[in-house]
């Protein structure tokens, strides 16, 4: 069998008169298809074998609805969970044999909570917190629902007291850098006065 000999397509003519055999490609009328492996597309491709701009509608709308459907069960299982949480914490809820339903635990809720507040309750007891929590518990629970942190400074020298160790999580800080310090030192040096005037008032409404 014969070698095909090497064709340049600058010399011949713009229509081909028919198939010319090259080595690795396939020249047909009017077109030229050299060897070689193509470019990959940079799209990203899903299962399936589309590429995000090549994936049919029905397709998007299926991944928009299953990604939909993840969110809202993600959102009633933590739903679930706080509500769980809430029925420990209100005595009536945890006194009844059988548990109420989520309506039921609202309700029970807010009804105690107007008790509270109807009654005044300042008692320092622990009556304020459910039996099965330890003081350290509670404020490490209460300080993550803020998604904050607790500090006590001295209003007449704005020293820092105590300031909690969720403060290395929230601003990026050790703990160890603000005992000691002032808190003068840790705001922005334009907040000063303005700081030094609030503290200064809060000791003046004390006394």
């Amino acid at each position: 069998m014969a070698t095909p000999a090497a064709v340049n397509p600058s010399e011949m003519g713009s229509e081909l008169p028919g198939p010319v055999t090259m080595p690795g490609a396939v020249v047909g009328a009017g077109q030229v298809r050299m060897g070689g492996a193509m470019p990959g597309r940079g799209g990203k491709r899903r299962s399936g074998g589309y590429d995000d701009d090549q994936i049919p509608g029905d397709h998007k709308e299926r991944y928009a609805r299953e990604n939909h459907s993840e969110i809202e069960r993600r959102r009633r299982n933590k739903m679930t969970q706080y509500i769980t949480e809430l029925s420990d914490m209100v005595p009536t809820c945890s006194a009844l044999a059988r548990k109420p339903d989520k309506l039921t635990i609202l309700r029970m809720a807010v009804s105690h909570m107007k008790s509270m507040r109807g009654t005044g309750n300042t008692s320092t007891d622990g009556a304020y917190k459910p039996s099965f929590l330890t003081e350290q518990e509670l404020k490490h629970l209460i300080l993550e629902a803020a998604d904050g942190f607790l500090f006590v400074v001295a209003a007449e020298t704005g020293r820092v007291i105590y300031v909690s160790d969720s403060v290395t999580p929230v601003l990026n800080h050790p703990q160890s850098e603000w005992f000691g310090s002032t808190l003068y030192e840790q705001v922005h040096p334009d907040d000063v006065d303005k700081l030094r005037e609030q503290l200064s008032t809060s000791e003046n409404s004390m006394t």
